[in-house]
């Protein structure tokens, strides 16, 4: 018999700085520090978590996997998240609201990321165009496996399923060794999988193109009945359940 997992929405307080400092062992931990600020508090809290809906993935009372799903910085406002980002000095009201020329998007923020990155988002933005990122997506140590990686990642196509459709447009960044699981998902890389350098990192950036429906999309048609299913559980009870 496997274990029990149950995706689902977080928003309250405690739970989040949980996840936030659960991110941040993770990524110091993985290679990719240049991702977090080492700081004493030991928390991973940015600017681009005011602007995201935040979501964990749970066996028993145990979290062993997250992600977040950033959206356009005009349509939320975290206040939440603004408060645990004052609590250990991470995030400045004042200037989270009034700083100009900050990366949208935590694909446009990494330090050497190349000009097809900017070239995609000024092309989306031409055409008044929506885009939601996933980001920061960890699976604890002791339950990494390609079953849960899967599971997982699912659950963020039936969020797109039901958050992106009218954006358009959703994007990951990851290892590139990663890319082609993502493809499986009808993931298609930036500049025909041109790869770039993120702190000695090979790292790749995918895009998702959505439009007014699931089969208007280029996610693989066999994945469409377990994708809007998904959806549909979310939407009645809030939450995704599977034992694996």
């Amino acid at each position: 018999m496997g274990k029990y997992f149950t995706f689902r929405e977080i928003t309250e307080k405690e739970e989040l700085e949980e996840i936030f400092k659960l991110r941040y062992e993770i990524y110091r931990s993985c290679g990719l520090n240049f991702c977090t600020k080492e700081n004493d508090f030991h928390i991973d809290v940015d600017e681009f978590d005011v602007h995201s809906r935040h979501f964990a993935l749970n066996c028993g009372e145990l979290t062993v996997g997250y992600f977040r799903v950033v959206l356009p910085k005009d349509e939320l406002t975290n206040t939440v998240v603004l408060e645990i980002g004052k609590k250990y000095q991470m995030l400045d009201e004042e200037e989270y609201f009034n700083k100009n020329g900050k990366a949208p998007f935590p694909f446009l923020s990494y330090e050497g990321i190349p000009q097809s990155h900017l070239n995609y988002f000024n092309k989306v933005q031409s055409k008044k165009e929506r885009i939601a990122e996933a980001s920061r997506l960890i699976l604890h140590q002791n339950f990494r496996s390609i079953f849960l990686a899967k599971f997982l990642v699912e659950c963020a196509m039936a969020l797109f399923v039901l958050i992106c459709i009218g954006k358009k447009h959703a994007v990951i960044s990851c290892r590139s060794e990663h890319g082609k699981f993502y493809e499986h998902y009808g993931f298609i890389p930036f500049e025909n999988g041109k790869e770039y350098i993120l702190d000695k990192t090979t790292a790749s950036s995918l895009f998702l193109s959505l439009s007014l429906s699931l089969s208007d999309s280029n996610v693989p048609k066999h994945l469409h009945p377990k994708l809007e299913s998904m959806a549909q559980e979310f939407l009645t009870t809030s939450k995704m359940e599977r034992e694996i």
